[in-house]
């Protein structure tokens, strides 16, 4: 019998659960780690932290720190859940068409998914593509540091330089006297823009080609079976008395 894919889907929400309890304890003990101006606050999922006192980037520098590999792990788990449920599905598949082989139905279905390229190992191999590309990013930001020492990086743009609560307030205070005056002071995100590109690893999937030597075998099988089945029946008809 089949596992249901709500294992899969049960193991998923545990998982959650359990990354997201353990982030909760954290902002229970370090409630620092959402404050900040302009600042990313959960359950919104966001992480960006435009300005604030220097114990507020600590403790999202921290929180970045002990969350983000948790959320690694648990994405691992679910996968090799995931895969245990297609390779059993995929096991089923082969049996099925083992068993329904006999049929020329089987062997024209056979031709054409291998024809038009759109069988389950394309698939799998855009999962597997998938898989790649999510492991080159996380690569890519571990390799900057963004989970460990320059847990900054992952999180804002300011610069180490400028962390300090004397130009903090410096700055907050410009940013009130110029509403003051009437001005609309740029503050926040908005400011930044988006990342360079070459932060952002491309997802190259490979794309299925026609298999035309694969598609040969059953467009025979199909052939002969034709051939074999008109036999019979014009040995059948000849044979026949229509008296």
């Amino acid at each position: 019998p089949l596992e249901p894919v709500t294992s899969v889907e049960t193991l998923e929400k545990a998982t959650y659960d359990e990354v997201w309890a353990e982030l909760m304890a954290y902002i229970r003990e370090h409630p620092e780690a959402t404050g900040g101006w302009d600042s990313g606050r959960w359950p919104t999922g966001e992480y960006h932290l435009f300005d604030g006192y220097e114990i507020e980037f600590i403790g999202w520098a921290n929180m970045i720190r002990l969350i983000e590999p948790r959320w690694f792990v648990r994405a691992e788990r679910v996968w090799d859940e995931y895969r245990k449920h297609e390779s059993k599905m995929r096991e089923q598949a082969i049996l099925a068409g083992t068993i329904t082989s006999v049929a020329p139905v089987y062997h024209l279905q056979q031709a054409f998914t291998l024809l038009s390229a759109t069988g389950v190992s394309g698939y799998e191999d855009f999962m597997e593509d998938a898989r790649r590309c999510r492991k080159s990013f996380i690569d890519e930001f571990s390799a900057r540091g963004y989970f460990s020492d320059n847990a900054l990086g992952f999180f804002t743009r300011r610069d180490p330089e400028e962390i300090n609560d004397a130009l903090y307030e410096q700055r907050v205070a410009e940013f009130r006297a110029a509403r003051e005056r009437g001005e609309t002071p740029h503050l926040g995100l908005s400011s930044w823009g988006p990342l360079p590109q070459e932060y952002y690893p491309k997802l190259n999937p490979q794309i299925p080609q026609p298999d035309l030597a694969g598609a040969s075998w059953p467009i025979a099988i199909l052939i002969v079976t034709a051939v074999i089945i008109m036999a019979v029946g014009f040995v059948a008809f000849i044979r026949y008395d229509v008296r």
